[in-house]
């Protein structure tokens, strides 16, 4: 059971970083830490997606990253050679400029193998991109009217995170595995107009997303599982290390639900204290995880949970931390749902997931929803909790609307058969892409506009053909959300990005991927 809160005045034993994948059900100890050297190697090298910060967690945010602005919608995807056996080996990427309105083709140009969705921020767009000979990773400014390269910096090692910008700054970090099968990383600060390189560090592991408070940025650096794990304080202006705490645990860079393609999380700096996540495994060999706040000024441990499982990323909102957490109970697992004063840690109210003992209830995604006007009178907020329930190897996925005071449920609503993507939140509507699976090797996608205060849904829309062969991470900005989906012919896919409005789910266009 999860313990309650406790002061620290010194770095706790059990502190902890990341681990464990997808399946919940069984775990070890070699099979844990397997998992975490492939969920890393993934990071590294891979072409990856990951979802920037929200400014009220220390998660991933479940809003996913802007990739249009204005007039256009961006987009990156790998070109590359047709194996033998018929797989696609990358050997590159293109960047594409679609118009909002229609989708037709602005502009395109050749990038080396994308990594993340691209981003247009104060009147530039960042591609991120990476070689394999040698092993570097680009960051390419482009003017977003022509595509035309503003300036280009090059890093050594492949970019674990996207690019963060901040008053003027851009925040970078990379990593790379050392001769003895360890990673070693650099973050870097580069110039916002220029590119340039105004300070740079080292870390003895692979760095997280860099999370900016005033003049202080904080970065945690996961070591292997046999190194120490660390958390830095820097000065934005000069890099230099106000502070660092080190742990024996693994900290805050895994998401284990999230897998490779949103698993890096940030510290979250908020209310004089540093939150993160840390990880260690007990005396049987499985992974408990807790979350550590550490005084932001000095680094000192302020105050740690430990929720005897495996957790997803936090959220954060109103002084309260929401974690939910997979218990391992003989054979199976279910999730516990905690809400936690942000200032010491005290627990405010546990819920259990699921009331059928019959199934396996897990928790596998949450977001906020702010109060929204709706009929006439605003709405109270809601923590929206997607839950999977699966009985007699059968899977089906439910949206649960949470009062945040206190964790009762008001209201549930059934999703889906088999898999559910994360809330995202624009306006009065919550946005879910959920898979109806109906043969073993076989289902529609399926893309669903859910009120948060009533769980009543205001449109659904089928958006494509599962399996995918892409990411399927959504996007919205503006009154769209943008989504790529996979199309078959026979046995062929194809793989299409679609522009859906976001008042009715109307398709506003599609464009086959890679076409002129």
């Amino acid at each position: 059971m999860p313990h309650r809160a406790r002061d620290l005045a010194e770095p706790h034993p059990n502190g902890m970083g990341a681990c464990a994948g997808e399946a919940l059900i069984t775990r070890d100890a070699s099979t844990s830490w397997m998992l975490i050297t492939t969920l890393a190697i993934a990071i590294l090298f891979g072409a990856l997606s990951l979802a920037g910060c929200d400014t009220r967690s220390g998660s991933p945010s479940r809003r996913a990253t802007p990739a249009a602005t204005g007039e256009h919608v961006y987009y990156t995807y790998p070109t590359g050679i047709t194996l033998p056996s018929g797989a696609s080996k990358p050997t590159g990427g293109e960047v594409a400029a679609l118009d909002t309105g229609t989708g037709a083709m602005a502009w395109r140009r050749p990038t080396g193998t994308p990594l993340f969705k691209p981003n247009e921020i104060n009147h530039v767009v960042y591609v991120s991109s990476y070689s394999d000979d040698p092993r570097a990773s680009t960051l390419d400014a482009l003017d977003p009217r022509a595509g035309k390269a503003i300036w280009s910096h090059t890093t050594q090692g492949t970019f674990a995170n996207p690019p963060v910008v901040v008053d003027g700054t851009i925040y970078v970090s990379a990593s790379q595995q050392d001769s003895t099968g360890g990673f070693t990383g650099i973050v870097q600060a580069l110039g916002e107009r220029d590119g340039a390189l105004r300070w740079q560090i080292s870390t003895a592991g692979t760095p997280s997303p860099a999370a900016v408070d005033g003049k202080t940025v904080y970065v945690a650096a996961m070591g292997s599982p046999l190194s120490d794990s660390s958390l830095l304080a820097l000065d934005a202006g000069t890099g230099h290390v106000r502070w660092r705490y080190v742990s024996t645990a693994q900290l805050s860079t895994l998401d284990p639900r999230r897998g490779p393609s949103d698993a890096l999380l940030p510290p979250a700096p908020i209310a004089g204290l540093v939150i993160t996540i840390s990880t260690i495994r007990d005396s049987h060999g499985f992974a408990i995880q807790s979350v550590l706040a550490l005084d932001a000024g000095s680094g000192k441990p302020r105050w740690q949970y430990s929720t005897g499982g495996i957790v997803g990323a936090p959220v954060i909102a109103h002084g309260a931390l929401y974690i939910s957490a997979d218990i391992v109970e003989g054979n199976g697992s279910y999730s516990t749902l905690v809400a936690l004063r942000i200032t010491d840690g005290a627990l405010l109210w546990r819920r259990d997931a699921g009331s059928d003992h019959a199934a396996q209830v897990l928790v596998t995604d949450m977001a906020f929803a702010e109060g929204a006007e709706g009929q006439g009178s605003p709405s109270e907020p809601r923590l929206l909790v997607i839950e999977s329930h699966v009985t007699q190897g059968t899977t089906t996925a439910a949206m649960v609307g949470l009062s945040p005071s206190d964790g009762h449920a008001r209201w549930t609503i059934s999703i889906g058969r088999g898999s559910i993507g994360a809330p995202l939140l624009t306006g009065d509507f919550a946005l879910i892409q959920a898979l109806d699976q109906s043969a073993p090797n076989r289902g529609t996608v399926r893309m669903l506009a859910i009120q948060p205060s009533d769980g009543t849904v205001r449109w659904r829309q089928d958006i494509g053909d599962w399996p995918t062969f892409n990411d399927a991470t959504p996007w919205v900005v503006g009154g769209s959300i943008y989504d790529t989906v996979t199309s078959y012919s026979g046995n062929t896919p194809r793989v299409f990005l679609i522009a859906l409005r976001i008042s009715d789910g109307a398709r506003q266009w599609q464009w086959h991927v890679g076409s002129p």
